[in-house]
Formats: structure tokens, sequence, C-alpha cells
């Protein structure tokens, strides 16, 4: 009996320490299991607010779509004006283009109109000189004398008239008006600054520098002298350069176009500060 009883005792003692044991492990999972809950629960409110951001973002995401969409359409717009804007540009070119070949013509117009102007005005001085010179001033006009009219007769306008009698002048006093004495002032002309004039006395060389060949229609305007003082051994000299120039006149004879023989070659190069003179 009292084997039994001990071993009754130490199964309870045993029961109730393997009962305390399971009472922590249970108070132990149970803490796990509220901190599990705790860790569902933010695990769910930051899975709350990551479905609340990336709503946002899917909204923002369409409305960057519609504005994308926008944009592509504003593009679409803008290239549609460029292109219209390009075509406009092409058009005013061609008008341009149209309106500077009439320009030209129309200065071609002007320029000729101006020649047949010129040629006009000179016709008509012509014309006038030449009336001048078959019928004279108006001062030395004479009317033409007709079949029935006699030389000795006095025609109305003539300017030769016979005189009775002609009178004769005397003069019995003379005197000096002031105011109609011309007095003339005799100016020396200034001698002009900078080279001297070349000696005097010496002998001249004279070279004629001629057109070859001329033109033909030249006509001789003036011959151009260039002087210079040359030496050879044991002799100086001027070297005289005339150069007759000619002109050409045009078709029209309005213009008319200066032809000249050149100058000859210098022996020496000239150097900078000749060249700017």
């Amino acid at each position: 009996m009292k084997k039994s009883a001990t071993s009754y005792k130490a199964l309870y003692t045993a029961c109730l320490r393997q009962q305390a044991g399971l009472q922590d492990t249970i108070s132990m999972q149970q803490e796990q299991i509220l901190f599990q809950q705790e860790q569902l629960l933010l695990l769910q409110q930051d899975r709350e607010t990551k479905d609340a951001i990336l709503f946002e973002q899917n909204q923002l995401i369409c409305h960057q779509h519609q504005l994308l969409k926008q944009k592509d359409e504003q593009l679409e717009a803008g290239e549609q004006t460029i292109f219209q804007q390009g075509e406009q540009l092409a058009q005013y070119d061609h008008l341009i283009k149209n309106q500077e070949q009439k320009i030209v013509s129309l200065e071609q117009d002007v320029t000729n109109q101006h020649k047949l102007i010129n040629s006009l005005q000179r016709s008509r001085h012509e014309l006038k000189a030449l009336k001048k010179w078959v019928h004279g001033i108006r001062s030395e006009k004479r009317p033409l004398l007709t079949s029935t009219e006699t030389p000795g007769e006095v025609v109305q306008g003539t300017l030769i008239l016979d005189a009775d009698e002609y009178g004769v002048c005397q003069i019995s006093s003379r005197k000096v008006i002031a105011e109609h004495i011309r007095n003339t002032v005799v100016i020396s002309p200034k001698t002009r600054g900078g080279r001297n004039d070349l000696p005097k006395g010496l002998e001249e060389e004279i070279i004629t520098l001629d057109v070859n060949p001329l033109p033909a229609g030249a006509r001789l305007v003036r011959i151009d002298e260039q002087r210079q003082l040359a030496c050879s051994p044991l002799r100086w000299y001027i070297k005289v350069t005339r150069r007759p120039v000619y002109i050409i006149p045009s078709e029209d004879g309005l213009y008319a176009k200066k032809v000249t023989a050149p100058l000859p070659a210098h022996p020496i190069s000239r150097c900078k500060v000749d060249k700017m003179h």
C-alpha cells in the first residue's frame, strides 16, 4: 500500500509539473500568437497603406497617360500647323520670286524708258540747235517776202529801214562815274606744296603710248602727260610719257567708254607707303 501511495504522489507531482510546463508553453504560445497578431495587424496596415499608395500611383499614371495623350494630340496639331506653314512659306517664296522677276523686268523697262527719254531729249536738243542754225535766234528772224512784194518795199518786221536823215552825236562834257569803274585785282597763284618742280633746261625724251589696236569709232578726247625725272650714265633728262585718251560711244549715244594705253611697268616695285598714296 505504501508503494502505491508513493507512486500516486510521484505521478501527481509529475503531472502537476507537466501541467505547469504545459501552461508555461501555452502562455508562451499565446504571447507568440499575440505578437504574431500584432505583426499581422501591422502588416495589414502596411498593406492598406501600400494599396492606397498604389491606388494613388495608378491614378497618377492614368492622369499622366491622359496628359501624354493630350500632348501627343497637341504635337500632331503642331506638326500639322508647321506643315501648313511650310506650304504657305513655299507659296510666299514662289510669290516673292515672281515679284522679284517682275521687279527686274520693270527695272529693265524703266532703264529702257530712261534711255528712250534721254535719246528723245537729245534729239529735241539737236532739233532745237538745228532750227537755231537754220532760222537763227528770235531777234534775227525776218519774214519771207511774198511774190507780190518787191525787195525795195518796207516789210513789217524787217530790221533794215531807210532813214530820211542821220543825226550826229557830239560830246560836250565827260564825267567819270565811280560806280561804273571796273577795278581788276591781280592775284598771284599760290605755289602748291609738296614736291619741287622739275629743273628747267633739261632735255626731254617724249614717249607716246597709243592704244593698239584702236577700236572702231573711237574719238580722241585728250592726251594724258606724265613727266618724270630720269637719268642715264652722265646724263639727266625729263622723261615725258604721253598717252592719248579715246572714248567709244555706245550704240544709243548716251554713254561712252574711256580707252587709253596702260603705263609701262616700273623697273623696281613700289613700296607699301607709295601704294598707300
